[in-house]
């Protein structure tokens, strides 16, 4: 009999495989066909440089980098929408602790002067997960309706930003950290 984590480690994988496919079949009606991409792909090549242990690991950590990305982004959604729905526009300068302003405007600034293309000028998409969890424990009153209590924001934002540092530094995370991360995630959107 398999454990509701099995279950959910095949419904994940299975729901992998059904993107794919439709990935797949959305390629074939424009006239491509995989042999002809993986031939003609630069990230293909240079991926082949690579030692098959790095490519392995990357391909087992490509999730949690996925799941931490729709979560992250997901997060500044629900911040942005109801911060903007109660202060309007300019709810950034009325709401935010000045040390998390002055953080992600020297963010802004560096990305500026660099020689990369600057993501848009919000500057909600230049804050962490940590000043995410300051903005929403700062404001909690005005998201009573998405969360049950400010501690339990507090702790699995904590909890959640611990395991996303080491993704975002290229580590590997422990199978047990793995599915600490997907309950982690599960439990934020059972209480939204």
């Amino acid at each position: 009999m398999a454990t509701r984590q099995t279950e959910y480690q095949i419904e994940l994988f299975l729901s992998r495989v059904r993107r794919i496919q439709s990935e797949l079949q959305d390629l074939e009606y424009l006239g491509f066909s995989v042999d002809n991409l993986q031939s003609n792909s630069a990230t293909y090549d240079i991926l082949q440089s690579f030692p098959d242990e790095l490519l392995k690991e990357s391909s087992e950590m490509s999730e949690c980098y996925q799941i931490l990305f729709c979560f992250e982004n997901d997060v500044r959604k629900v911040v942005g929408d109801v911060m903007k729905d109660k202060f309007g526009s300019d709810w950034w300068d009325q709401k935010v602790r000045s040390g998390t302003k002055t953080e992600v405007k020297g963010r802004q600034e560096a990305e500026k002067n660099s020689v990369f293309f600057a993501r848009i000028d919000d500057p909600l998409y230049f804050t962490t997960l940590g000043e995410l969890k300051e903005i929403i424990s700062d404001n909690f009153e005005y998201f009573t309706n998405h969360f049950r209590s400010r501690k339990f924001v507090e702790e699995l934002l904590f909890q959640i930003n611990r395991l996303r540092i080491v993704v975002g530094h290229s580590c590997m995370l422990e199978e047990l950290d793995v599915t600490t991360l997907k309950q982690n995630i599960e439990r934020w959107y059972k209480v939204k």
